[in-house]
């Protein structure tokens, strides 16, 4: 990107979308970097928490342009679906698959970027509990175990068999609570479709009344101008008319009065 506003305005929303995401996949990449570094040299500050905090904010705000990006690759999926016979609209189509799957999988290494210091510490901190378990229950045989002892060493590892085992559980629920929101997310995605889809044909009727209006309104003009000529015309035979029944009167009256001059 050169950052140069006309040469910007001159690209598609989807080249623009697409260089914002590239930008943005970047800085989470440096922001991970720095959130790593944090925690190698104090894990336990406030910097490292905010850190964590900025990089789940950037990859929740990739995933938002992703489906924005999703939306216009299938717009123009469409537009080529209409014009199967138009190559470059075809290419075009496909293309922009193509990065939309691309973007997608540079957000979910960034995701797993971000997890991964994560997991590694908590597998860590897990392992130190076991290990010091393991230490204290060694420590305890190499001496005398009375029976009481025994009973809560027994206690101790059915308790740390249930702790595994309701973390294991809470693994499970966390993945299927993911697979319903990536469903709803994909359901939200087709419902998006279908409404632009509904859109489109509402706004083709529209200009279809529209059309349909305006040539009614020519019509009712062409023909309220030659109802106007046919009551003018008769209006003008009407008063021709009443002329010529006035003048008769006139000319009969003329005529009797004559007659009785003579007389």
């Amino acid at each position: 990107m050169t950052g140069d506003p006309n040469e910007e305005s001159a690209l598609d929303e989807f080249t623009q979308k697409r260089q914002k995401i590239a930008v943005k996949i970047k800085g989470v990449r440096a922001q991970i970097k720095e959130r790593d570094e944090i925690l190698e040299n104090n894990p336990n500050s406030t910097a490292a928490v905010e850190a964590s905090q900025r990089c789940r904010i950037e990859i929740r705000e990739l995933k938002e342009d992703a489906k924005e990006l999703a939306i216009l690759q299938r717009v123009a999926a469409r537009k080529a679906l209409k014009r199967k016979k138009n190559e470059e609209l075809q290419d075009e189509a496909a293309h922009k698959q193509k990065v939309v799957e691309v973007v997608n999988s540079h957000i979910d290494e960034c995701e797993t970027m971000e997890r991964r210091r994560y997991n590694r510490d908590v597998e860590k901190a897990r392992n130190e509990m076991r290990g010091a378990g393991s230490s204290i229950q060694r420590e305890v045989v190499q001496g005398e175990i009375d029976e009481e002892t025994r009973v809560g060493l027994q206690m101790l590892a059915e308790r740390d068999a249930q702790i595994d085992r309701s973390l294991d559980e809470l693994s499970s629920a966390v993945r299927t609570l993911r697979g319903i929101a990536t469903s709803i997310g994909d359901e939200l995605k087709v419902q998006e479709v279908r409404i632009e889809e509904t859109t489109e044909k509402m706004d083709r009727q529209i200009d279809k009344l529209d059309n349909l209006n305006q040539r009614l309104k020519d019509t009712l003009d062409k023909v309220r101008g030659g109802d106007k000529f046919i009551i003018d015309f008769i209006v003008i035979c009407l008063i021709l008319a009443g002329l010529g029944v006035v003048y008769k009167l006139f000319a009969a009256k003329a005529v009797q009065d004559n007659t009785a001059s003579s007389a």
